[in-house]
């Protein structure tokens, strides 16, 4: 029904992520130890999982959606949902019935819907620009209640 995000497809577009290190733990402050020529890394945990709605017949609106972006705009939708990840929300808003939208300030205004399962996952439904939006706010909807209705069937067989 969702697949993890692979990196959000940052690497076909050009740009590097970088893993980091850092000392510190038990609640203590972490510490930037610099690396690899005085490059300071620091640790990022994502705190919100990122995964796609699939439809019925296995595919991924937003996947479709975001292949078709040039590398600009992908990189600016790759940072949005980063921000997503680390629990950032401040650019999104409820469009209804469990969806949000995650507004983009570039180009034509580009939107990513999606819907939150609990507090810690992100299941992304599609994406869009302003232009579309009303259409593309009706479809997201619809991919939500297609994804809470098919794992509430699933629930319900795993119980019988």
């Amino acid at each position: 029904m969702s697949n993890r995000l692979p990196q959000l497809g940052i690497q076909r577009h050009g740009v590097t992520i970088r893993y980091y290190n850092t000392n510190g733990g038990n609640g203590s402050a972490k510490t930037l130890q610099p690396i690899d020529n005085g490059t300071i890394y620091v640790t990022i945990e994502t705190m919100v999982d990122i995964r796609e709605y699939n439809d019925r017949g296995g595919r991924s609106p937003f996947r479709e959606w975001y292949d078709g972006l040039n590398s600009d705009a992908a990189r600016k939708v790759t940072t949005a949902l980063y921000r997503v990840g680390l629990g950032n929300f401040s650019n999104a808003k409820s469009v209804g019935a469990g969806v949000y939208e995650c507004k983009i300030n570039f180009g034509p205004g580009y939107r990513v819907y999606f819907g939150k399962e609990g507090e810690q996952t992100v299941i992304l439904l599609g994406g869009g620009t302003k232009q579309r939006q009303q259409n593309d706010i009706k479809l997201a909807l619809e991919r939500w209640q297609d994804y809470k209705q098919r794992k509430k069937q699933q629930k319900e067989k795993k119980e019988e």
